[in-house]
């Protein structure tokens, strides 16, 4: 049976106190050789680290949302360079993408206030998918459309008038197909980012029970290894 690592180094630690205590040499040990923890603290440690399974698994998930909201925001600037409201909804997408990923940082570092902020960042993204679908529908001109500009430039089917008819029922067509698109991307928009919504608002009571679980110096332990920039902001506060 293949040994759990951390009771191994629990196993470990232990041994080494005694060692420490009981050899007539433990003075001769090196301060680094010697575990700054004991090992209640060290079981304290662990155990806070597995009780935050859930919150750890919620901020992965949030870092994949976080780049792949950017990697769209992006796609959207590049591609949208003569479309005013592309280039909006690519500057919007990757802002929210950006604070997504700064967010799943703090909810990595046991943030109280993380959960809540990932909730909102999936209401502004579905916000901002939703108003761009509805914009999409209520700026549709039909005589503009993409179907009547390519046929109606052709001069052969300029030239027959029996094609009039046909050209604007291309452009009903189109309509019909962007209403189409438009209410799929709303109801995409609505599930998803109103369920991942829930999901992160869920964690709100985890991460408060944790952290009232959990010794103060064990949740010093989570910042410094998931949010550096936090816990060098609280030194310097301090």
């Amino acid at each position: 049976m293949r040994a759990n690592p951390r009771q191994f180094a629990r196993q470990m630690v232990e041994m080494g106190e005694m060692t420490h205590t009981l050899s007539p040499t433990a003075s001769l040990e090196k301060p680094e050789d010697c575990s700054p923890l004991s090992p209640a603290q060290m079981r304290a440690l662990g155990s806070s680290v597995l009780n935050a399974k859930p919150v750890r698994k919620a901020a992965g998930y949030a870092r994949i949302s976080g780049w792949m909201t950017l990697m769209a925001g992006v796609l959207s600037v590049l591609f949208s360079l003569t479309s005013i409201p592309g280039l909006v909804l690519g500057v919007a997408l990757a802002a929210i993408g950006m604070r997504e990923l700064g967010l799943a940082r703090r909810l990595d570092a046991l943030d109280p206030k993380a959960p809540g902020g990932l909730a909102i960042n999936q209401l502004l993204l579905g916000a901002a998918l939703i108003g761009y679908a509805v914009f999409k529908v209520a700026a549709y001109d039909s005589a503009n459309s993409v179907l009547a500009g390519a046929l109606g430039s052709d001069p052969t089917i300029a030239a027959m008038p029996e094609m009039a008819g046909t050209i604007e029922e291309l452009g009903q067509l189109e309509y019909l197909l962007n209403i189409g698109v438009s209410a799929v991307l709303i109801v995409v928009a609505f599930v998803m980012q109103g369920g991942t919504a829930l999901y992160y608002w869920s964690k709100t009571k985890r991460v408060a029970a944790l952290r009232s679980s959990t010794p103060g110096w064990a949740l010093d332990v989570h910042q410094v290894m998931k949010d550096p920039d936090a816990a060098r902001e609280n030194q310097r506060a301090a």
